[in-house]
């Protein structure tokens, strides 16, 4: 009966450590008016948890993790017109079930240098069709 009680206070204490984490905010663009950026991809680096934007911005990541300890997580935002962007979040380490954090970030928009080539046109003058004047 002991090994049993202790078995099942080892069992239900990992289960306890373990806590719903939520991350959400915004993510907008920084050069035009603070706008809402729509499908812009959110993800927690070493992780499968990730989620894409709303059309105003918002998202809402939700990932089951470790909370007995302080940790820090990595959070890569990015989209296909912009640079990435990777913030840290500091997650508490008390036994709270469920965490909730608030992460709102913009954008800077891609610069692209563009190489210009000057193309020119080359006529080469045809004879006359005989065809034409017949």
């Amino acid at each position: 009966m002991k090994r049993f009680s202790l078995s099942s206070v080892l069992i239900f204490s990992t289960l306890f450590a373990f806590a719903q984490i939520t991350i959400r905010g915004t993510v907008t663009d920084c050069e035009r008016w603070y706008e809402g950026l729509n499908n812009a991809f959110v993800h927690i680096v070493g992780t499968d948890a990730y989620t894409t934007t709303d059309l105003d911005g918002n998202f809402e990541l939700e990932y089951q993790g470790n909370t007995s300890a302080e940790k820090n997580y990595m959070i890569k935002f990015s989209h296909r017109d912009f640079e990435d962007e990777i913030r840290t979040v500091k997650i508490s380490g008390d036994n709270s079930s469920e965490k909730i954090y608030t992460v709102n970030i913009c954008l800077k928009e891609k610069r692209e240098e563009i190489e210009m080539y000057h193309l020119q046109q080359l006529r080469k003058k045809l004879p006359p069709d005989p065809e034409y004047y017949d």
